[in-house]
């Protein structure tokens, strides 16, 4: 009688929690759209309204890109460090981390320092390495380096301050990367994430293993 009644119990509870589970699918793909506009504080109070243990790495991956791309107003700087704590446990629990970037095409970054011709595109961290994905619509392919590839990865310090470019040096060759906001925090955050010469498990500190103060850019 009792396995009987706990069985109807188990059955009753996931009746309940799958519309909730569909209803996250949802909310993801609309999510997807308002990133698509640059509406991250509506993607973010949506994000916030499901309850976060009914997210998936997907969602969670949703919610540290919309906390991250909050955070470059100052009254939203707090949301820096919930970004970076949520990408890192993405990354070290296997998954990944995903950011709106755009790589250096013109070969002279030293002429154009804010990366003003990168192509837009979207950056992919894993423990296994990096991918450099173009925007849907550009006659470019998508770009891989693998973690034992990469050598390095940190901040354009010799471009000036305003960059807030960063480069990953791989196979022995550093490729340019321009930020979503050019915010320095940004190229920070993502370089720390970066598995370098054959791995590492990420430190949420800069290339040049600085903390950088929240808000900054």
């Amino acid at each position: 009688m009792r396995l009987r009644i706990a069985t109807l119990l188990a059955a009753a509870l996931w009746a309940v929690s799958l519309p909730l589970f569909a209803a996250t699918e949802d909310v993801k793909a609309q999510i997807e759209n308002l990133f698509s506009i640059g509406d991250w504080d509506r993607a973010l109070l949506i994000l916030q309204q499901v309850p976060q243990q009914q997210l998936d790495s997907s969602g969670k991956e949703l919610l540290a890109m919309a906390y991250l791309y909050t955070s470059s107003r100052l009254d939203a700087a707090d949301n820096y460090d919930k970004a970076s704590a949520l990408y890192t446990e993405l990354v070290n629990a296997g998954g990944q981390a995903r950011f709106f970037a755009g790589e250096n095409r013109n070969g002279k970054p030293e002429v154009d320092p804010y990366l003003v011709e990168a192509t837009p595109g979207q950056l992919v961290v894993t423990k296994a390495g990096v991918q450099f994905i173009p925007a849907q619509g550009l006659k470019v392919g998508p770009e891989s380096w693998s973690a034992q590839e990469i050598a390095a990865c940190g901040p354009n310090d010799a471009f000036g301050q305003d960059s807030a470019s960063f480069h990953l040096t791989a196979k022995g060759t550093d490729i340019h990367f321009r930020p979503l906001h050019l915010s320095r925090n940004e190229s920070n955050l993502i370089c720390s994430l970066i598995p370098k010469s054959g791995g590492g498990t990420p430190t949420n500190v800069d290339g040049g293993g600085k903390k950088v103060k929240k808000g900054s850019k």
